[in-house]
């Protein structure tokens, strides 16, 4: 394998290399494995964190510390992740792309590939959701590091960007190593120098790049896999978003008890994770079509349960959509866009009400008077709904 090749990282690509690149936050190196979590393009820097055995030399379970997540044991990889681990989401590392290359490619071993696969999908996206728990408080529990890398010296330094008292207390009262007292002495100044100088506008901007990366993570993992099977499977068949959600869910449900299960997304859905997979992917069309789907669907709802198509009725069809096939309360699986049904149910009752108004020949259709059907209804409304959609996306014409 090429050096170009092997010196490329990738996110929840775990190394070991042969001079640590982890530190405390007083500057004193520790020995831990450093995992990747992402690249950031723009200041071409790559962040990562610590991670520990769960387990001690004893084959005791160690108490997790605060920020910490437990990795289980990979099925895969027989270099990392070999047995249970802590990550610490509450200490985060960032080095240069160059230095990070520079140094790998100075204490790699090269008969031991140090690129890993990522880790499963679920516990990425719980790793960006405590990265993002510890970012997000005022007085935030965790500690930020920049880590150069000198190749000429071939030493690594850390410079602390900001630290949490309780990091800073408990590293001055555990040190990785015994200190003598000159050593002592300089880490007095340290933990002093670094609580005069902490900015907290660091930990706001690294919460906004976090945020970003998961966004990055979740659209190549869930949004656009999603928009593209959605517009496969439109070629057949013409499901709603409910159809659509249940499928997709159940096969995430089944592969947790299977994992021989294919499943499309790796995640549950709802109706948000559909609309911004497709306005992300420009699939907007096909999106008004499931809307209008799902209208019909609400319709043909009422119809089959002889309830009039208004308000009152909407609502006893949201608490009825909370209710799966299996008859269980759901929570995250809003089928629908909700708020898009409501308005337009409101405005064909509307529409039904000044027509009916007017008196004009238009009466016939509606229900109340004449009795007619819920597809005309529906056909009505959907007249209307492109008539608006077409305005919108041509917008008004001039006349000459």
């Amino acid at each position: 394998m090429a050096i170009k090749d092997w010196i490329k990282l990738k996110r929840f690509s775990p190394f070991k290399p042969d001079q640590t690149v982890i530190f405390n936050t007083l500057g004193e190196p520790i020995s831990s494995h450093p995992v990747i979590i992402f690249y950031d393009r723009d200041a071409k820097l790559y962040y990562y964190l610590k991670s520990r055995s769960v387990y001690d030399e004893k084959g005791r379970k160690r108490a997790a510390f605060p920020g910490e997540i437990e990795i289980p044991k990979s099925k895969t990889s027989k270099i990392y992740f070999t047995q249970d681990s802590y990550v610490d989401c509450s200490q985060i590392f960032y080095m240069s792309k160059d230095e990070m290359q520079q140094y790998i490619k100075t204490n790699k071993d090269k008969d031991n590939p140090w690129i890993l696969k990522e880790l499963n999908y679920q516990y990425v996206i719980k790793i960006f959701n405590q990265l993002i728990k510890q970012t997000k408080v005022d007085n935030p529990y965790i500690a930020l590091s920049k880590v150069s890398y000198n190749e000429k010296t071939k030493k690594i330094a850390s410079y602390v960007k900001y630290a949490s008292d309780r990091h800073l207390n408990n590293d001055y009262l555990n040190p990785p190593e015994p200190r003598n007292k000159k050593r002592q002495k300089a880490v007095t100044q340290i933990m002093n120098i670094i609580k005069q100088n902490r900015k907290i506008h660091y930990i706001k901007t690294l919460e906004q790049i976090i945020r970003r990366e998961k966004e990055e993570y979740n659209e190549v993992q869930i949004y656009t896999p999603l928009a593209n099977w959605i517009t496969e499977l439109d070629k057949k068949y013409k499901w709603n978003s409910k159809e659509i959600i249940e499928y997709c869910n159940n096969l995430v449900e089944e592969f947790n008890e299977n994992k021989s299960i294919r499943y499309v997304v790796p995640a549950t859905i709802n109706w948000f994770t559909i609309s911004k997979g497709m306005i992300i992917n420009r699939k907007e069309d096909l999106l008004n079509k499931l809307e209008q789907r799902d209208f019909h669907f609400m319709l043909s709802w009422f119809k089959n349960n002889n309830l009039e198509p208004n308000l009152d009725s909407f609502e006893k069809f949201k608490e009825q959509m909370q209710i799966d096939a299996k008859g269980r309360k759901i929570k995250n699986w809003d089928y629908f866009n909700y708020l898009h049904l409501e308005q337009n149910l409101s405005k064909l009752e509307k529409k039904q009400k000044q027509t009916q108004n007017q008196k004009t020949i238009r009466n016939k259709v509606i229900h109340q008077n004449t009795g007619s059907t819920y597809e005309e209804l529906a056909k009505q409304w959907e007249e209307e709904w492109l008539k608006e959609e077409e305005f919108k996306k041509d917008g008004p014409k001039m006349k000459m």
